[in-house]
């Protein structure tokens, strides 16, 4: 049998189609979302539960009894808020915020400067001071806001109101500067305008992902005084990322704005 019966036949290239093959593009991968949507929740939770515990321990170091009223109970967290360890146990949150955009950062594929927003400012110098140097403004609404929708007054300002008040030497009032003004002004931005927004804008809409940010930012203040009137302020710091593509500006005006906040409180009444 003659074996060329079996071989295929040879192609002729004035005849035979040439068969090319269709380039195909590659398969768009959208950024994960989901890691985001439990590393935030679950470090407002941790906070609160960490600052929760250490408050609680503090009360107790000081007297074993347990208070047998809400009212004796609040007069006893805020006599430890005030004591020399106050300023401690109000840092303990914007740690567990810093711990929440650091270390799932630096865990990520981006370099984790980029991911968190650490970059050069995009906004021309003029535009970056202007929006930092509104934030209080935009602070004054939400008290403003507060004032309107409620009749009640925010425990938690009364509690910073009282420890800054009684916050006499320099050495504490420096203490209290850095953990209620700029510890949270870092701690915060990073996790909410650098971790959380950054990694939205990158699936959503401007103002959705701006949107989630402040309402998780709002929340993380639990009280719903103090979350109402936070909100406002938020959705700034909010916008300042995203204008200037950076979250040096969100920070400053963050610390800016409390900064400025405890100047006022040491000298007006509450």
């Amino acid at each position: 049998m003659d074996d060329n019966l079996f071989a295929p036949p040879e192609a002729d290239p004035a005849t035979d189609d040439v068969v090319v093959a269709e380039e195909v593009e590659p398969a768009i991968t959208l950024p994960r979302v989901w890691t985001i949507l439990v590393v935030v929740p679950a470090s407002i939770m941790l906070a609160a539960i960490a600052g929760g515990a250490a408050a609680l321990a503090a009360m107790l170091a000081a007297d074993p009894t347990l208070p047998t009223t809400g009212e004796a109970f609040a007069s006893r967290l805020e006599s430890v808020y005030v004591s020399p360890l106050g300023p401690f146990l109000l840092g303990i949150g914007s740690l567990v915020f810093l711990m929440g955009a650091l270390l799932p950062a630096y865990l990520s594929p981006v370099e984790w400067r980029q991911r968190l927003g650490l970059k050069p400012i995009e906004t021309p110098l003029g535009e970056t001071l202007l929006l930092v140097g509104a934030s209080p403004l935009v602070g004054l609404v939400g008290s403003v806001l507060v004032g309107l929708l409620t009749s009640g007054e925010s425990e938690n300002m009364r509690l910073f109101y009282n420890i800054i008040q009684g916050s006499a030497s320099p050495p504490r009032l420096a203490m209290l500067f850095f953990v209620i003004a700029i510890m949270p002004g870092v701690a915060e931005e990073l996790l909410f305008r650098g971790y959380l927004q950054r990694r939205l804008l990158e699936v959503w809409p401007a103002r959705s992902a701006i949107a989630l940010s402040t309402f998780l930012f709002a929340a993380a203040h639990l009280e719903p005084i103090h979350v109402l009137s936070v909100a406002p302020l938020g959705a700034w710091l909010g916008f300042i990322a995203w204008r200037a593509n950076s979250t040096w500006p969100s920070i400053v005006a963050h610390a800016f704005n409390n900064a400025l906040a405890i100047i006022i409180m040491m000298n007006t009444e509450f």
